[in-house]
């Protein structure tokens, strides 16, 4: 009995490690009113998306040896790798999808405030480890796609396509099992991002620049 209440509690403690970005959960942004604000709530569910699907999705294929494949080297190091991808994408369409919404919905004309924004979040976000380089490289890769995108219509066309096939491309899973997987991890990942959406929608109606 003892034995099980071990495994019950590694299991549980992994869950809470891997799966739910605590601060997340406790420091949640609740009201938008500045762009400060909407740095803090784009990075944290930026952050939660891209952890919550990935470990969720690792977790659902590789069942009960969940655990123990994170004392494998190689495999750790494909997960840090697909954590950092997953989330430059997920943030990148999140920040798209912002300032299209802004614009579009709300008459608020943020797109000159965006690159900004994306790049003090890459800079100054502790958990993202990549050298200097890889951000400047991200931050020119984000100005490239805000640049070039509809900023009436992102929002409505697809918005979360990238980082759904980001998630699909990078998660450490053989090849023959994605093959199945395909459609159920994308719109999983899509069906979250509904809820990121609405929060963005309901908490920021009092937001001004």
């Amino acid at each position: 009995m003892r034995e099980k209440l071990k495994v019950a509690l590694a299991d549980f403690l992994d869950y809470i490690r891997f799966l739910v970005p605590f601060k997340t959960a406790l420091f949640k942004v609740k009201t938008i009113s500045s762009t400060a604000d909407l740095s803090r709530f784009m990075q944290q569910q930026s952050a939660y998306i891209s952890q919550a699907t990935l470990f969720g999705y690792l977790k659902t294929r590789i069942g009960s040896r969940y655990v123990s494949h994170f004392n494998d080297e190689q495999f750790l190091a494909s997960v840090n790798m697909a954590k950092v991808e997953i989330y430059l994408a997920a943030l990148e369409d999140f920040a798209l999808y912002t300032t299209s919404y802004m614009s579009a919905e709300r008459g608020i004309f943020i797109k000159g405030y965006m690159e900004d924004i994306f790049a003090n979040i890459i800079s100054t976000d502790q958990n993202l480890k990549l050298p200097e380089d890889k951000k400047l490289k991200a931050i020119e890769h984000f100005k490239g796609r805000l640049n070039a995108m509809d900023i009436d219509k992102y929002f409505t066309n697809e918005p979360f396509k990238n980082s759904s096939e980001t998630l699909y491309r990078f998660a450490p899973i053989a090849d023959e099992l994605k093959v199945q997987d395909r459609d159920i991890v994308l719109n999983s990942m899509i069906l979250k991002w509904k809820h990121v959406t609405d929060d963005l929608r309901k908490n920021s109606k009092n937001f001004s620049i």
